[in-house]
């Protein structure tokens, strides 16, 4: 439920503030009513049906099996049409973002592991300094690795201090 109402207010939000609405595209806003329409056909099936999901077990049990999965009532088996339907094109579109920014935005910011010249970080850094330049620019040298191009921090330090 809280979902349906984080799309919702999403929704509003995205359509009454002149800044945003600016910025969201016609398929923000289909993107978002396709969530809300899943969540809440979920939370239905779930309400008024399926207490127990055992609708939802036995259909997954059949699909599992290869067994029977005709034994569901319809605000089920439309919940799960959207749910497949989901899982098939909210990959593909911005809005995916919710999943995958635990993996970009929270992994960098919060496990952030400082480099402090040893451990697994400088490894890191220290294989990646190793690879040879595979392209060619007017500021690279190409045919060489990246460390022999890069700058370290001491250089620039010690250039300032003069």
């Amino acid at each position: 439920m809280i979902s349906a109402l984080g799309c919702a207010g999403l929704l509003v939000k995205r359509s009454t503030d002149q800044d945003l609405r600016l910025y969201t595209a016609p398929t923000d806003y289909f993107n978002l009513s396709f969530i809300l329409a899943t969540v809440l056909s979920g939370f239905c099936a779930w309400l008024f049906f399926d207490r127990t999901f055992a609708a939802s077990r036995e259909f997954m049990k059949g699909l599992l099996t290869f067994g029977d999965v005709n034994n569901m009532n319809a605000a089920t088996y439309a919940s799960t049409l959207l749910i497949c339907l989901a899982l098939i094109y909210l990959p593909f579109t911005r809005m995916w973002h919710y999943l995958a920014k635990y993996f970009t935005y929270h992994r960098v910011r919060w496990d952030d592991e400082p480099n402090t010249g040893t451990g697994r970080a400088a490894r890191s850094v220290d294989e990646a300094l190793q690879r040879p330049i595979g392209w060619a620019a007017p500021h690279i040298q190409s045919g060489k690795n990246w460390s022999e191009v890069t700058t370290r921090i001491e250089d620039v330090i010690e250039k300032r201090a003069k």
